[in-house]
């Protein structure tokens, strides 16, 4: 085995390394985001409506936090777009 051959395998291991180094990273800064999200922290009821699903945050549609979305996760996604707008004006 040349030195040529030992830097190559050197080389290949940390190219693996630093790929599952950032395969980590990629999945604890997920688990972060996911655990910070509105519908992770409040937990909106979540029931077919129609023939869409609804995350709900509240006692009713109308005095509550709503997302829509053809799938349950669409549903909490759109829940959490809707948590951040401000409240709109009765004016």
């Amino acid at each position: 085995m040349s030195w040529n051959d030992i830097d190559q395998a050197n080389l290949n291991a940390a190219g693996r390394l630093y790929e599952a180094n950032s395969i980590r990273l990629g999945a604890e800064q997920y688990d972060s985001e996911f655990r910070c999200r509105p519908s992770t922290l409040y937990k909106p009821k979540l029931f077919p409506e129609g023939n869409m699903w609804c995350a709900m945050f509240g006692e009713n549609m109308p005095e509550g936090v709503c997302g829509f979305g053809e799938t349950p996760d669409k549903a909490m996604l759109d829940f959490d777009r809707e948590w951040h707008k401000p409240l709109k004006s009765n004016k």
